[in-house]
């Protein structure tokens, strides 16, 4: 079985699809926040104290290697350390509606601190190969935004 479909080309003149436009945030981001989020990975950290720590984790020694084949044992990379933001009790908080000022600080909800974070997207997947049969068949699994790769004060 298939599908068949006929279509009609719409006249140029006729009426044109309206464009999507995406509702505003209730809470605009901080042009500090989004330079920050925007910079390339090879440009130095604003916060010396946040940074990328890694951890090497063996699935022998968590008991994990009769069902975890390969591979034997990977490097956990994740943020560490402060980020040293505290602003003053007179800093203007964000405000719904209203546009944001350089002085304010990079949270998008009033109160909270920046913490040292991954930047969002680059988190990578971890791919290994597991057994639930003592090793007759394996199957490859993907374990998503496990370590990664860059940190942040966000």
């Amino acid at each position: 079985p298939f599908l068949v479909a006929h279509t009609r080309a719409r006249p140029p003149s006729g009426g044109e699809r309206a464009r999507r436009s995406t509702p505003p945030l209730p809470w605009p981001w901080p042009p500090a926040a989004l330079r920050l989020l925007q910079r390339s990975p090879e440009e130095p950290a604003a916060h010396a104290d946040c940074h990328r720590a890694a951890l090497n984790i063996s699935f022998q020694e968590l008991g994990w290697d009769r069902w975890i084949v390969h591979p034997p044992s990977f490097i956990f990379h994740y943020c560490h350390g402060g980020c040293g933001l505290t602003a003053p009790p007179d800093l203007p908080l964000l405000v719904p509606g209203a546009p944001p000022t350089p002085a304010q600080p990079l949270s998008l909800v009033p109160g909270a601190r920046p913490c040292c974070a991954a930047l969002p997207g680059t988190m990578r997947p971890l791919r290994v190969r597991t057994t639930s049969d003592g090793g007759y068949s394996f199957k490859y699994e993907t374990v998503p935004n496990l370590p990664t790769q860059h940190c942040a004060c966000i």
